[in-house]
């Protein structure tokens, strides 16, 4: 049996269109009720979240004081150290009475002293030195005064050597050698050097006038000094050099 439909077709199309807004207010009912519980939902997972921070912000102001407290020790510890550091180098030479008992404690009678001369050699050229102090007014501009006044230091220091120049008579060339040799394993002497050695006129006891050379080894805050400082560049082992003789007068 087929149905046969007498309703005109403008009337068809009413009826779909009220079903169809139908359904979208109820989609729209719906959409704005997720709407309204998504924001529900943020802001109550807002409110916690300011709660918390709200409990926790007395922990961050005390974290932040103590950070820069921290920070104020740091600087207070670097600035501390730059100048124990420039302390440390200002007394890093060998006190002269050690040198002095160094050289005398170990004197045979046999040797006398006319003169005991405690100088400072420069190990590089004039030139060379001022152009590394020209390097080190740029590079030190920067930094601390403590520090820059230990820089300026060690460009002046570290390119110097110490030594003692001995000038004597002796009657027994064995006993004179004999004796720089013992000065060779003294722990404060790097190097001995015996620069002359000529017969007296026989006016007197003594038969050799001589001039000898002694090296200081470097003191604390030097390169290759005692106490390993940064700066130094190899740590070479230590070997007790022979006793030279040179013909220079």
């Amino acid at each position: 049996m087929q149905d046969i439909d007498f309703l005109p077709a403008d009337f068809k199309r009413r009826r779909t269109r009220r079903h169809g807004r139908s359904w979208q207010a109820i989609t729209l009912v719906v959409a704005a009720g997720i709407v309204v519980l998504v924001a529900m939902a943020q802001s109550r997972t807002l409110h916690q979240i300011q709660q918390q921070v709200t409990e926790t912000e007395p922990e961050r102001q005390l974290l932040d004081a103590r950070q820069t407290q921290l920070d104020d020790l740091r600087r207070q510890l670097t600035d501390a150290e730059a100048r124990a550091e420039l302390l440390a180098y200002l007394d890093h030479p060998w006190p002269k009475t050690q040198l002095l008992a160094a050289t005398l404690h170990s004197l045979p009678d046999a040797v006398v002293y006319n003169s005991i001369l405690l100088r400072r050699d420069a190990k590089r050229s004039q030139t060379a030195r001022k152009a590394a102090g020209e390097t080190s007014e740029e590079d030190t501009a920067s930094l601390k005064p403590a520090t820059r006044d230990l820089r300026r230091l060690q460009d002046e220091c570290d390119y110097a050597v110490t030594a003692i120049v001995l000038k004597g008579t002796t009657s027994d060339g064995i006993e004179l050698h004999r004796y720089l040799d013992s000065l060779n394993r003294e722990p404060l002497v790097d190097k001995v050097e015996l620069h002359s050695l000529e017969a007296t006129d026989g006016e007197s006891d003594a038969k050799f006038r001589f001039e000898a050379r002694l090296t200081v080894r470097p003191g604390f805050g030097l390169p290759h000094g005692p106490d390993g400082r940064a700066r130094q560049v190899a740590k070479s082992n230590v070997q007790s050099p022979a006793v030279t003789e040179t013909n220079q007068p």
